[in-house]
């Protein structure tokens, strides 16, 4: 497997979903604050064979950036860009880990596409690394036989 494989296979992995966690009242509407709950997956089997690699990630970051519809909040205050931490440290396989992040509505599509369609709220771009010494990890089982007499 080339080395470029090898990291597609990897970062598939991976699996990133949001959702809207909380908002003020039945919608979200311009000038109002509301919070994107990001969840990660690891997808990888959580490898209990002693044959299997295990596939765990650190350092788990989500850089938001925001859009000409809604900007990300940190410590309260409008950002561009901002960079959050997952609440786990480390993602085993078979996983979850979340990060909420809020943000300010700041206009409105408007017009006909409004109702065809969800404003892009953010840009989002996922990073983590993977844990080399656990992935490299050589685990070997094998049974010990000796003869005990009576």
């Amino acid at each position: 497997m080339d080395l470029e494989k090898f990291y597609q296979a990897i970062r598939n992995e991976l699996r990133l979903t949001n959702y809207l966690a909380h908002q003020d009242g039945d919608a979200v509407n311009v000038g109002e604050t509301f919070t994107v709950r990001f969840q990660l997956w690891n997808d990888a089997s959580a490898a209990l064979g002693p044959h299997l690699a295990q596939i765990v990630f650190t350092n788990l970051r989500l850089t938001v950036r925001g859009t000409e519809f809604a900007t990300p909040l940190q410590n309260g205050e409008p950002v561009e860009v901002a960079t959050f931490s997952f609440s786990d440290s480390h993602l085993p396989g078979e996983e979850s880990t979340t990060v909420d992040v809020e943000f300010q509505a700041v206009k409105n599509m408007g017009g006909l596409e409004d109702l065809l369609a969800r404003e892009e709220v953010a840009v989002v771009t996922l990073e983590a690394d993977l844990d080399l010494a656990q992935y490299f990890r050589v685990r070997m089982v094998r049974a010990v036989h000796e003869e005990i007499s009576p």
